[in-house]
């Protein structure tokens, strides 16, 4: 049964003292240091546990004696936090309902495991008629007696209280028959003021911090909260422990924010996140309003990296985890929720942190998930969704990152704000982003040494590609006997071509064709390669507008994919195979536009565009149509690249002694040669969207 200083003071003998009023902060701090600009925080803990808090220490004997200023150094630490804790949760109207025993069913979620035992003792302390069962397993088959139990205790009448560390470990009966769920926060820097001034009867002088409980547990704040310390004292072991915690997280092997390149707004972002943190820390922002976000990009592209850099940058502890990792330990669902479950409990438990989740796609969308696997996958996003809006909405300071290389595949309601706030591409690098990347790598290696040449010709890799260069180059330099050389980088980036020079030069010829037609069609050309890529001897990189397809638009992109052809025919040695693939995108451009578009001779819809291989040969009538169209346009592209020959001569030459050419290179080329004639007419384009075409 609860038993408040109100009732011991009311059974205390008279003195000359009036009786203490029930419980209010007045009577802990009447020997404090007056209120000063540097103790505010407890304000807040005075909001909402005043007049409710019971301020009796463990053990000490009813009708005791309370020293007004002397405090309760005998109390026990963690359960003076977790009274504070439920407090908060509660609020006055709510602790005044618990504490009067109802008949009802409490689900109680605290921090981690370490809560359980003190959240527990200070129920059956103070809360009437009360019965508390603990569920901290997700093995089903480990509680088979937790429902019945529970029946019995509100059959009884009593007030079943049930403590659990994830709300998915209460069996579902219980759950929808809760009364109230009620999750515990891990005590800010208000609670910790006001356990602060309970214990010891002052409040400390100088204002604790967010970073003062950073990354703490709640037996590292309890074990900094000694009988007879003074308040200070009390802060300073605090402060201590955090930044011993911080220096075993430690990311000096992390690259410094500043310094990264080619990660575009994702970088914006970050540098503004480490000012917010800042700010939080300052006690200027709440923990719930700093972001969380998805770093989305083709595997290679740093996003790993950018979260280890981002957490040396706020100096916060970085936990991290992947979906991989909760899988491959347990095939089992309750396996796969105890990792799950670890993981949010370390992130809330250490807070403020970052947690890190890798492969976060391997979560599918419900919306891919089939009916066989639907059952199994549906418990672990559900439980996702929880926990994830656990952490943002705790106000700790929690920072919840992601990383995936299939943005799309993630479910919906797993990227909305609340959850994970933003979602950033991350692309490959561009050339000055991957000479930045490469020089950092380097070190001191090639100090001074321009590396344009070197990203030019890598220039659509990735970051962890450059590692891989740098690495082989030095193992060439180090079996040499000699220091690193920027013909070894190159020779990595640019290996010798096998390749017949009469094919070489058949590839540059066909991808200078593409680039030609393109720039005198008004379409911008981002780089062109006789690198092989895939099954691609060599290609082309347009980058391709927004704007309305319009059948000329249409027609003028037609005309760019059989320019490469038509070079074949006009400067080569005449039409071959390698034009495949350009023929078979030309054909479903021209089917989307007769079938689907309505640009043709006929409003009928017939299809999806990715149909257009099917109506063609099922449509002997569609065939030739498609056919005399095709003809008109492929004669289009012959008198381009006809009145253009000198330019794609030149590029094709451009081509065979550097590879790899630049945007910027080809328009040189092109508009430094003459057209021998009128040009066909120019569409409109705007630069947004990059394409490319492989020979």
């Amino acid at each position: 049964m609860p038993t408040s200083l109100d009732q011991d003071a009311a059974n205390a003998p008279a003195t000359d003292t009036p009786s203490p009023p029930r419980s209010t902060p007045d009577t802990i701090d009447s020997g404090a240091a007056p209120e000063t600009d540097e103790t505010p925080a407890a304000e807040e803990a005075d909001a909402y546990l005043d007049p409710f808090f019971d301020l009796r220490a463990e053990g000490e004997p009813r009708g005791g004696r309370t020293r007004t200023g002397a405090g309760f150094p005998n109390a026990n630490p963690a359960n003076l936090l977790a009274e504070l804790v439920l407090a908060r949760a509660l609020g006055p109207a709510g602790l005044r309902r618990m504490r009067s025993g109802p008949n009802e069913v409490v689900l109680l979620v605290v921090p981690d495991a370490r809560w359980v035992a003190p959240v527990e003792s200070v129920i059956h302390r103070d809360m009437r008629n009360s019965s508390v069962m603990r569920v901290q397993t997700e093995r089903l088959r480990e509680r088979p007696n937790v429902v019945a139990d529970t029946m019995i205790g509100l059959a009884q009448g009593r007030l079943v209280v049930m403590l659990t560390t994830a709300l998915d470990a209460v069996p579902l009966a219980l759950r929808t028959a809760a009364d109230r769920v009620v999750t515990l926060m891990v005590p800010n820097a208000a609670v910790v003021t006001k356990a602060i001034g309970i214990l010891t009867g002052r409040r400390p002088r100088s204002r604790i911090l967010a970073s003062d409980l950073a990354g703490l547990s709640l037996d590292d704040v309890a074990s900094a909260m000694r009988p007879r310390s003074t308040p200070d004292a009390i802060v300073r072991r605090l402060r201590r422990s955090a930044t011993r915690l911080a220096e075993a997280f430690d990311l000096e092997d992390a690259p410094e924010l500043a310094t990264l390149a080619g990660y575009g707004t994702a970088k914006d972002w970050a540098l503004g996140l480490v000012e917010d943190v800042a700010r939080f820390r300052a006690g200027e922002l709440d923990g719930a309003e700093l972001e969380s976000a998805i770093f989305s990009g083709p595997p290679g592209t740093g996003k790993t990296q950018l979260a280890r850099a981002v957490a040396r940058a706020t100096r916060l502890p970085l936990i991290e985890t992947s979906i991989g990792d909760w899988i491959s330990d347990s095939s089992f669902l309750d396996g796969v929720l105890k990792k799950q479950n670890g993981f949010f409990d370390a992130v809330l438990a250490q807070a403020p942190c970052i947690g890190f989740i890798d492969e976060l796609d391997a979560l599918p969308s419900r919306d891919r998930v089939s009916q066989r696997n639907a059952d199994w996958w549906n418990v672990v996003l559900t439980n996702q969704l929880l926990r994830c809006a656990q952490v943002r909405s705790s106000g700790t300071g929690a920072i919840l990152l992601g990383a995936t290389n299939h943005a799309e595949r993630i479910d919906p309601a797993l990227r909305r704000p609340g959850r994970f706030d933003r979602i950033f591409v991350i692309a490959p690098p561009d050339a000055a982003a991957l000479a930045a990347i490469l020089r950092a790598h380097l070190g001191s290696d090639l100090d001074g040494v321009d590396l344009s040449d070197v990203a030019r010709l890598g220039q659509g890799c990735t970051g962890a590609d450059a590692l891989g260069w740098i690495r082989n180059a030095r193992q060439t330099a180090r079996r040499a006997n000699r220091a690193l050389r920027l013909d070894d980088l190159l020779a990595v980036v640019r290996p010798e071509d096998a390749r017949p020079p009469e094919f070489v030069w058949a590839v540059a010829l066909h991808e200078a064709g593409h680039a030609v037609a393109a720039l005198r069609l008004g379409i911008p050309v981002e780089r062109v390669s006789i690198e092989p890529r895939g099954a691609a001897a060599g290609w082309t990189e347009l980058r391709r507008s927004h704007v309305v397809p319009t059948r000329a638009r249409i027609e003028a992109e037609i005309i760019e994919i059989l320019g490469g052809r038509a070079a074949d025919i006009t400067l080569g040695s005449g039409p071959h195979a390698g034009a495949g693939h350009d023929l078979r995108l030309a054909t479903a451009q021209l089917t989307a536009l007769h079938t689907a578009h309505g640009l043709g001779d006929t409003l009928l819809f017939r299809g999806e565009p990715d149909g257009a291989a099917g109506l063609v040969l099922a449509d002997a009538s569609l065939a030739l149509r498609l056919e005399r169209d095709l003809q008109r346009l492929m004669q289009a592209s012959l008198r381009l690249i006809t009145k253009n020959r000198g330019a794609v001569l030149a590029l094709a030459e451009a081509l065979i002694r550097r590879r790899v050419v630049t945007g910027a290179e080809v328009a040189a080329i092109v508009s430094s040669t003459p057209e021998t004639g009128r040009s066909p007419p120019r569409p409109s384009h705007d630069m947004s969207e990059r394409t490319a075409r492989g020979a």
